[in-house]
């Protein structure tokens, strides 16, 4: 049980890392979601299902956070992928 917890424990730590690693990115980069794609995300999330307003702003919430993240990860990519600039010559 306790190597479990431990590697869990691990997991969930890398996990948080990361989410507060892009967190922090996409402060720093102004990212910002349009509103209209995290309607569509909540509601594509809710679908079928019987929520109240409460969950609603929760889950828009959720999905706020996750597209932002997202979009933060994105942006990484384009800051640690090297451009292809035709004025480069490999050494």
């Amino acid at each position: 049980m306790a190597s479990i917890r431990s590697e869990r424990r691990d997991a969930a730590a890398s996990r948080v890392r990361l989410e507060l690693a892009l967190d922090a990115l996409a402060a720093a980069e102004g990212i910002e979601v349009d509103e209209g794609q995290v309607e569509r995300e909540a509601r594509t999330v809710a679908e079928g299902r019987r929520i109240d307003a409460a969950q609603r702003r929760r889950l828009e919430d959720l999905a706020r956070r996750d597209l932002r993240r997202r979009a933060a990860g994105q942006r990484l990519l384009e800051i640690v992928t090297p451009a292809t600039d035709s004025d480069f010559v490999a050494t």
